[in-house]
C-alpha cells in the first residue's frame, strides 16, 4: 500500500504490547506502523510496507539499556519511511525491554518536531523489574519533554496484579478507538489546531511543558472526577449537552459529521498533571513495598559439601 502525502493521523505500535494491542484496532482513523526489535513479533494481519523491524536485535530481555545504543540512532529512518501524521498517537507497554525504548525515542523526534503526540501506554508491576521499567520509561518522558519544551500527554493503564491482562487491553482499545473518532479531522468546531493546542498546552495555559495525564471518559460522571483540569475536549452527537467539564484554563467542544462512527454518544478528552503525580507516587510505593519483600530473601545453604565425591569434569559419584 503507497503511503498517502499526507497522512492525518498515525498510530506508531512499538514493541511487543504494541503490536499485539494494534492488531485489534478498528478505527479507520489511523495509519499504522509497527516498530519492534524483533521479527518474531510479525503476524498475521500485519502488511510488511507497515513494520519496521530493527536488524540484527532479538528483542532485550526486559533490560532498557541493553538495544539503546543502537535504536536511538535509527529514529530518523524509522520516520522516514513511516511518517509522521498531522497528530500522532505512540502505544507501548511501560516495562518492555523494546518498546519502551523505542517509543520513547520516537516521542522524543515528534515533539522535538513539534508534532501532535499522545503515547497511551500500559505500566507493570508484577515484578520488580516491571516497577522499575514503568518508572524509568515515565521519568524518560518527562526529561525528554523538558528537553523538547513540549507536553508529554500520557493515556495510563496499568495492568492489576491478580487481574486478568486482557481487562486492561480492553480499556486501551476502548481509548484508542476513542482517539480515532477524535482524530478524523472531520468534526465541526473543531480543527486540527485546536487539537494541537490540547496537547501542546503551554500555548493556552501558564503550564510549562512536563509530563501531563490524558484522561478519556464516555461519560460526564467519570470525567468531573478527574481533578485540575487543565484543558479539555469533548465531542457530542447532540449540541444541547454540551457543557463544559470542570473548570479548565480551556475547552473544546466539537460535534462529528459521522455520527454512526462513534463509539459514544459523548466523549470526554482531559488532560491535568495531578494524575500523572498520583501515578508515579503509587509506583514508587510499590517498588518500596516489593523491594522491601525481596530485600528479606535468602540465599539457601548449597547441598554439594567438601565431603562429596566430586569429579574433575564436576559429576558426583
Amino acid at each position: 500500500m503507497a503511503i498517502p502525502s499526507r497522512i492525518k493521523a498515525r498510530l506508531f505500535l512499538c514493541g511487543g504490547g504494541g503490536t499485539d494491542l494494534g492488531l485489534q484496532v478498528q478505527s479507520k482513523t489511523f495509519a499504522k506502523a509497527f516498530i519492534d526489535a524483533s521479527d518474531s513479533n510479525f503476524k498475521e494481519g500485519m502488511s510488511r510496507e507497515d513494520c519496521y523491524f530493527i536488524e540484527g536485535l532479538e528483542g532485550s530481555g526486559k533490560n532498557r539499556t541493553e538495544n539503546a545504543k543502537v535504536i536511538a540512532p535509527l529514529i530518523p529512518e524509522i520516520l522516514a519511511e513511516h511518517p509522521a501524521g498531522d497528530f500522532n498517537v505512540v502505544v507501548y507497554t511501560l516495562a518492555g525491554g523494546s518498546g519502551s525504548v523505542i517509543a520513547p525515542y520516537l516521542v522524543k523526534a515528534l515533539l522535538a518536531d513539534k508534532r501532535p503526540t499522545i503515547s497511551v501506554v500500559i505500566g507493570v508491576t508484577d515484578t520488580a523489574q516491571d516497577i522499575k521499567n514503568s518508572l524509568n520509561t515515565l521519568k524518560t518522558l518527562e526529561a525528554f519533554s523538558v528537553a523538547t519544551g513540549q507536553p508529554a500527554i500520557v493515556n495510563y493503564h496499568e495492568n492489576v496484579v491478580g487481574q486478568p491482562q486482557r481487562v486492561t487491553d480492553e480499556d486501551v482499545l476502548f481509548c484508542l478507538e476513542a482517539l480515532g473518532n477524535l482524530l478524523t479531522q472531520n468534526i465541526d468546531r473543531l480543527d486540527l489546531m485546536d487539537l494541537t493546542n490540547f496537547v501542546q498546552f503551554q500555548k493556552v495555559t501558564p503550564i510549562q511543558p512536563q509530563l501531563a495525564y490524558l484522561g478519556i471518559h464516555d461519560n460526564r460522571q467519570s470525567a468531573m472526577q478527574m481533578v485540575e483540569p487543565l484543558v479539555t475536549v469533548s465531542l457530542h452527537t447532540d449540541p444541547d449537552k454540551n457543557v463544559a467539564i470542570g473548570q479548565p484554563y480551556i475547552s473544546y467542544a466539537g460535534f462529528p459529521r459521522n455520527v454512526e462512527e462513534l463509539i459514544s454518544e459523548q466523549l470526554h478528552f482531559i488532560v491535568n498533571t495531578s494524575d500523572m503525580e498520583r501515578i508515579t507516587t503509587d509506583l514508587v510505593s510499590a517498588q518500596t513495598a516489593l523491594n522491601q519483600k525481596l530485600g528479606s530473601y535468602r540465599a539457601r545453604r548449597p547441598i554439594v559439601s567438601i565431603d562429596d565425591n566430586i569429579g574433575a569434569d564436576g559429576l558426583i559419584a
